[in-house]
């Protein structure tokens, strides 16, 4: 993420009239596809920024690794996001629940993005039945003012490691819980949970008090790099990075 465009006030609220994807790369060989076609055929890099047309074909902006690669300055980019909605615009409203929960593949990935974004992980653990009334009940609260953008979602399913997150195991084996991450993105921990059966009032006071108390630190990712070397940290990805990364 380019803090100084991303997070820039003019641009979060000209980001509201678009559909904001963030792909994962090496982890789903449809989306790398794409990322590869959108950066000219070349090899495979972990991020690409544009701006694309309503059916996802067309990029409008020139591709590249970031928004400076596209834009001289944020005010820039939010200028011609605004041009882009007001050629192709959207319906006025867009029910939350025609959005749907933007749920990552897995645990394990969905953990990872957190790390990577700064933001925390909701993981809904349950029977299927359970996980459908508890998206149902955070769907609304996904995309409302004081929480749309602030975690990220998961389903645990057979494959979740558990063990890679200290405090799941007293966490309701049914229910919601908020997990924040160490800073290789492998192992987190659990810093609130509410059962399966917890109303729509008590999950949005929960989300609440876990974004109120979330305070990430700046990261310098060369030399958390260079640490990760060192300590032999290592991500086994989908497909393969490219040589030298």
């Amino acid at each position: 993420m380019d803090r100084s465009y991303l997070s820039d006030q003019q641009v979060v609220e000209a980001s509201r009239e678009f559909v904001c994807a963030r792909l994962i790369t090496f982890e789903d060989s449809d989306e790398a596809k794409l990322m590869k076609r959108l950066f000219g055929g070349r090899r495979l890099v972990n991020t690409v920024f544009t701006i694309m047309d309503p059916r996802g074909k067309k990029a409008l902006v020139r591709a590249g690794r970031s928004p400076r690669m596209a834009f001289d300055d944020a005010a820039e980019m939010a200028t011609k996001m605004r041009a882009v909605a007001k050629r192709f615009p959207g319906r006025k409203k867009v029910a939350a629940a025609d959005l749907g929960l933007p749920v990552l593949e897995d645990v394990r990935i969905a953990l990872n993005v957190t790390e990577c974004d700064a933001q925390q992980l909701v993981i809904l653990r349950g029977d299927e039945q359970q996980v459908k009334e508890m998206r149902k009940k955070l769907i609304e609260l996904s995309w409302s003012d004081k929480l749309i953008g602030r975690f990220l979602y998961a389903v645990a399913d057979d494959k979740t490691d558990w063990k890679s997150l200290k405090g799941a195991d007293k966490a309701p084996k049914a229910g919601v819980m908020i997990a924040r991450s160490e800073q290789y993105g492998l192992t987190g921990e659990i810093v609130g949970s509410a059962k399966a059966s917890a109303t729509v009032e008590d999950l949005q006071k929960l989300l609440l008090a876990a974004v109120a108390s979330h305070k990430p630190k700046a990261v310098d990712t060369r030399r958390l790099r260079r640490q990760g070397i060192r300590n032999r940290v290592q991500w086994q990805s989908e497909i393969p990075p490219s040589k030298g990364r």
